[in-house]
């Protein structure tokens, strides 16, 4: 079965491991906290809310947060924001599974996501917040689905996929090491930076624009491969810092370079070195 925490708080500390095999329930002003490096596994997550009382809360200070496929749902109410705090922990899927619409989540120290055990859908908003400056890395071979990002610096690795499913925005660099993807499925999106040797494609097609350089002291680069399996990719380079692209640029949508001037009169540089390779129509 599972465990009814009621207006109290649940905290785990061991180095072991706890499963229930059923559904924890988290009613309003409950806590749920995970201070060490042990797991604790549950089928699903039920969160209450109420516009007059504390919402739960999920902080994931350390160790391992296990779902099945009933992954984090909100149980009742239609006003309030239950949160799950993201500052060193892992959240691992056993099963598909959905974090539902309605919860808020911070990222105040690096973290995990694992989706080893299956796909995993947040439908959930990340907090654009000075606060969150954790890098929330992405791993476990299977692909989150996202509808915004992080604001910071994110990471997707071991043969990963970071799936949009809405446009988004984040001031941090997104790192895909090689064999991973950033998968844009037809929606716009702005990163602060990009680098690594993977994959950015939009396997869904459509024509997206993926804008790098919204944060001016971010120089990044990337070895990997820029293309679109359907549809037309573009780029838009952004900002005053430098950007350089040592890989190929398959995709078949525009390239525009806008020349942002920073403070002191600097232009943003879109830097081609051997053997990058642009490949649609270049606007500056």
């Amino acid at each position: 079965g599972g465990t009814n925490n009621n207006n109290g708080t649940l905290i785990y500390s061991g180095a072991g491991s706890s499963s229930g095999n059923g559904v924890y329930v988290f009613n309003t002003g409950s806590v749920l906290a995970l201070n060490s490096s042990g797991t604790i596994a549950a089928s699903g997550i039920s969160l209450s809310r109420s516009s007059s009382t504390a919402d739960p809360i999920i902080n994931l200070l350390a160790g391992t947060l296990s779902l099945g496929s009933g992954g984090i749902t909100i149980s009742t109410g239609t006003t309030g924001n239950p949160v799950i705090n993201f500052g060193g922990g892992m959240l691992k899927s056993s099963a598909i599974c959905t974090i539902s619409n309605g919860i808020v989540i911070n990222v105040t120290n690096n973290s995990t996501i694992d989706t080893s055990g299956g796909n995993i859908t947040n439908l959930s908003s990340f907090v654009n917040a000075a606060a969150n400056t954790g890098t929330m890395t992405i791993q476990g071979g299977n692909t989150l689905m996202v509808q915004d990002n992080h604001p910071g610096n994110t990471t997707i690795t071991g043969n990963s996929t970071l799936r949009q499913q809405a446009a988004s925005a984040m001031t941090g660099t997104v790192t895909v090491n090689a064999g991973s993807t950033l998968d844009l499925n037809a929606f716009a999106m702005s990163v602060g930076g990009l680098s690594g040797s993977g994959t950015v494609d939009t396997v869904a097609g459509g024509t997206p624009t993926l804008t790098i350089g919204v944060s001016n002291n971010v120089l990044s680069t990337f070895s990997g491969i820029i293309k679109n399996t359907a549809g037309a990719l573009s780029l838009l380079k952004s900002g005053s810092n430098t950007f350089i692209l040592t890989g190929t640029n398959n995709a078949t949508g525009q390239v525009f370079i806008d020349s942002n001037q920073n403070s002191t009169g600097n232009d943003g540089i879109f830097r081609l070195a051997y053997p990058g390779a642009l490949n649609g129509p270049t606007n500056i």
